[in-house]
């Protein structure tokens, strides 16, 4: 059974072996803002998800942070913001399974796992920000069917994409 739950603390996740899964699509995609080795890069990725597992965003938004299991294998990671019911995904890691594969994340049960989350928290709506021309752009837009908005954060780099 895949199941979708919100974090409080990084302590149990598999947070290692899930950015090593997925390492090789972010040294591509991911905007490092200076971190140049791979420590550092998981460093900072671990510092960002651990400053927003709780509390408030200045804006008032409430902190989010989601693991994704599957029979108690962590397949995945988000962090983001949720104001007013909108959940804004600032990045994602997904892992792999373990057979090593992550066509998980093309399957109805692994949606509704998060579809699932989101109603029974009252979360009505989600987007992702995802950097123009990535592999996540493209997985968003062309295998989940998702729509990109026009919209973009900062110099454009970083693309709205609606997650409902």
């Amino acid at each position: 059974m895949i199941e979708t739950i919100a974090l409080t603390s990084l302590d149990g996740t598999d947070f290692d072996r899930i950015f090593d899964d997925c390492y090789d699509n972010l040294s591509v995609d991911y905007p490092w803002g200076g971190c140049e080795t791979y420590e550092e890069r998981k460093a900072h990725l671990r510092h960002l998800m651990e400053h927003r597992l709780t509390g408030h965003s200045p804006d008032g938004g409430t902190y989010l942070c989601l693991r994704t299991s599957q029979d108690g294998y962590d397949l995945a990671l988000a962090a983001g913001v949720v104001r007013d019911g909108h959940y804004t995904i600032w990045f994602g890691l997904l892992g792999k399974d373990p057979n090593g594969s992550r066509a998980y994340n093309h399957t109805t049960e692994y949606q509704n796992s998060s579809k699932s989350f989101y109603a029974a928290n009252g979360i009505t709506s989600r987007e992702y920000q995802v950097v123009t021309g990535s592999r996540a752009e493209t997985l968003l837009l062309t295998k989940w069917g998702y729509a990109d908005t026009g919209r973009t954060v900062g110099d454009g780099t970083v693309k709205i994409v609606n997650g409902d």
